[in-house]
């Protein structure tokens, strides 16, 4: 019987909030959010989002504490005996214990065009800037994505083929998902989320 539900995908293709207008705030567990507060109780660094991590941190440290996080995350998750619905961020299907949490769920998988992508993750960095301008002087967790090594911005055309490049590389962790779904249509995205719920169970048959 299926423990999980896993969603999986690039940023910004709509893990979490079709997750949560679909089965509810509160059924949702935002891996961001179970990273942060690992990372509280291991290091002693509290923070309220992954950016503010690199802006305290650094970046080298900051990724290797969200890997470490992520790799404790996939034990405990694994291991745990309560159906829960989880939204990953990209890097947990690279993890080498990945496949022990992926023999304990349900795998969707979240596709969207690059060009699509980059416009979220372009809004998301936007609404980021204007709540904290300090971030932008320590832009560092979209590198080899949105900018470079010293923070200079790519243009759109590069941005694109650096998303497209990480999406083929990223291909053989996400062609053996159980479900895939566009979320290009959020009302479309939202039904076939629906049906896969009422299919494995985390959704009544209503």
């Amino acid at each position: 019987m299926t423990k999980h539900l896993l969603l999986i995908g690039f940023s910004c293709t709509g893990k979490t909030g079709l997750g949560r207008s679909v089965f509810g705030d509160e059924r949702i567990i935002d891996s961001d959010d179970s990273i942060l507060a690992w990372i509280g109780r291991a290091k002693g660094t509290k923070v309220d989002h992954i950016y503010e991590l690199y802006m305290s941190a650094g970046r080298e440290q900051a990724t290797h504490w969200i890997e470490e996080a992520e790799e404790a995350l996939i034990d405990t998750w694994a291991a745990d005996s309560q159906k829960k619905i989880i939204s990953l961020g990209p890097g947990f299907p690279l993890r080498v214990n990945w496949s022990r949490l992926r023999a304990a769920g349900e795998v969707v998988l979240f596709r969207l065009d690059p060009d699509a992508i980059y416009d979220r993750l372009t809004a998301r960095r936007d609404a980021i800037f204007a709540e904290c301008p300090e971030a932008a002087k320590h832009d560092t967790w979209d590198v080899g994505v949105m900018v470079d090594e010293n923070r200079n911005k790519y243009s759109r055309a590069d941005a694109v083929a650096n998303i497209t490049r990480l999406l083929t590389e990223r291909e053989g962790y996400y062609k053996n998902a159980d479900h895939e779904m566009s979320t290009e249509n959020k009302i479309e995205a939202e039904r076939k989320l629906r049906d896969i719920g009422k299919a494995t169970g985390f959704l009544g048959a209503r």
